[in-house]
């Protein structure tokens, strides 16, 4: 019993063991199977996890690569903008640097290396500090007047005494009583001038039978005779007095007596002008059959705005043109140049290098050109050997001729030529370590015009009979400038005409050493001179 009851016992605890098993195998098969969800589950979540950061990680990567690539984009044109402006800074700096050069040099201008005359080239504010130090002339301590070692000026007793005898002057003796030393009679002469007017009457008598009319001098009721109007013309044009000086002078010199409108005047002028057609004529002529002529411009005004002459001269003759503009045209309406066949003398004017059959650059502009480039670059030194090259081929000319030689022989002109060339290939290679832009530029300029201007700045070689430079024509030129000032131009066309008409004759006859005042009074009277 106790046996049977310990078996069940026994049966009994391994059935709930069994039991126990059972359910614990159940418990593990579920958990076995919970494990296996969840590893599943786990790899899932990792798999979404890695997608997931995946996802975000290439969206962020996307993001960064957009903005770092902007970044690169925004960097690439800071460093664009960096470099337009080193670059813009570097062009101010040039320019800047090409400014102050081409300022300082046209301070540095003066009459020995541009075309500025001694009148302008002090640009600084003059101070009078004694006597003649106002145009900057230093203190002598020479008296005033005649100096020993020059030659005297004073008109002789002999000069006088030849034009009495020639009948020039009209003589008026006065007799002196005086006591002196050398007990001897002398004789003393006092040069004057008489201003006396007087009054011509003139009569016209009608007769039935008369074949004269009356003349157009006559045609107002009371007229100036040729000597009033030749010292009108002289007041007026060669010496730019103002109508109402001329008309207050003619009044003061006459008492009151001549009291001359200023209307007059114009017609005088007018007059005079119309008269001087043929001997203008001549003049064209003379230079036409010239074997040479020199000719230039010069700016003046018409009532504000800028006009112009051209002149036209040889040794003996001018003609002043007067136009509106520059140009060919105004050459063609001259009918001088192109009607020229000769030598013709400029300052490097290409407008004429067309006209005649040969051409000659003024050799002193030139010159000053070179200077003004010596004068202000430092790395070359070609420009001073041109400059004396030249001047030297100048003197050896005048020697020569002196000698009666007419141009160099074909060896020497070839050494000059040859000597002409090794000066711009030099200049060639030292304008290029020029620094300055600006100078560079000036330098190179002037090289290119002298290799391409070779024919034209050497002609004087072959003839030493043309002229090396134009000083001639600016000189017969420069009235003008000084007319401009004074008056500050004309009013028309027709005044600027008539100054250049009536200066052709007096420039003409003083080119000549003619009598001025002869000269206008002879065309006065209808004559036709210098043919």
């Amino acid at each position: 019993m106790r046996l049977q009851s310990y078996n069940n016992n026994l049966y009994q605890m391994y059935e709930e063991e069994y039991n126990r098993n059972i359910k614990l195998s159940k418990e593990i098969k579920e958990l076995k199977l919970n494990n296996t969800n969840l590893q599943y589950e786990l790899k899932r979540f990792k798999k979404n996890i890695d997608n997931r950061i995946t996802t975000e990680v290439t969206k962020a990567t996307a993001t960064l690569s957009s903005e770092n690539i902007k970044l690169k984009e925004e960097l690439e044109k800071a460093h664009q903008e960096i470099e337009r402006l080193k670059k813009q800074i570097m062009q101010k700096e040039n320019k800047d640097k090409y400014t102050i050069d081409k300022l300082t040099n046209q301070v540095n201008k003066n009459s020995t290396n541009s075309s500025i005359p001694t009148s302008k080239e002090m640009s600084f504010k003059k101070e009078k500090t004694g006597p003649n130090t106002y145009n900057h002339r230093e203190k002598s301590s020479k008296k005033t007047g005649g100096q020993v070692g020059h030659k005297g000026k004073t008109l002789a007793k002999n000069d006088i005494e030849e034009k009495i005898k020639n009948g020039d002057v009209k003589v008026v003796e006065n007799i002196h009583h005086i006591k002196g030393k050398n007990k001897k009679n002398t004789v003393k002469y006092k040069i004057g001038i008489k201003v006396e007017p007087y009054v011509e009457k003139h009569i016209f008598i009608y007769e039935e039978n008369a074949t004269d009319t009356l003349p157009k001098e006559f045609y107002s009721d009371v007229t100036y005779n040729d000597d009033i109007k030749i010292l009108i013309i002289i007041l007026g044009i060669y010496c730019s007095i103002s109508y109402s000086k001329i008309k207050e002078l003619m009044k003061d010199l006459t008492k009151g007596i001549i009291n001359i409108s200023e209307g007059t005047i114009d017609n005088i002028y007018e007059e005079f002008s119309d008269k001087t057609e043929p001997t203008i004529n001549n003049i064209t002529k003379n230079i036409l059959n010239g074997l040479y002529q020199h000719t230039d411009e010069v700016t003046t005004s018409e009532n504000g705005k800028a006009s112009y002459y051209r002149g036209y001269a040889n040794k003996t003759n001018v003609v002043y043109k007067y136009h509106h503009h520059k140009g060919d045209n105004p050459i063609k309406e001259d009918g001088i140049l192109d009607n020229f066949y000769g030598t013709i003398i400029s300052d490097h004017d290409t407008g004429v290098f067309k006209y005649g059959t040969n051409n000659q650059d003024c050799v002193i502009h030139i010159g000053r050109y070179c200077k003004e480039g010596y004068q202000n670059v430092l790395e070359t030194s070609w420009q001073i050997e041109m400059y004396y090259f030249l001047l030297r081929i100048e003197r050896n000319r005048k020697i020569l001729t002196s000698f009666g030689r007419k141009h160099f022989t074909e060896e020497e002109i070839k050494k000059i030529e040859d000597e002409y060339d090794m000066i711009l290939q030099k200049a060639e290679e030292e304008n290029k370590d020029i620094s300055s832009t600006y100078w560079q530029e000036k330098e190179e300029t002037l090289r290119k015009r002298l290799v391409k201007s070779k024919v034209n700045v050497l002609f004087y070689i072959h003839d030493f009979t043309v002229p090396y430079d134009n000083n001639f024509m600016e000189r017969l030129l420069r009235m003008i400038k000084g007319k401009t000032k004074v008056s500050g131009g004309f009013r028309s066309k027709r005044g600027g005409e008539r100054f250049g008409n009536i200066m052709s004759i007096i420039k003409t006859a003083k080119l000549r050493k003619q009598d001025v005042y002869k000269s206008i009074g002879q065309i006065f009277e209808g004559k036709i001179l210098f043919a």
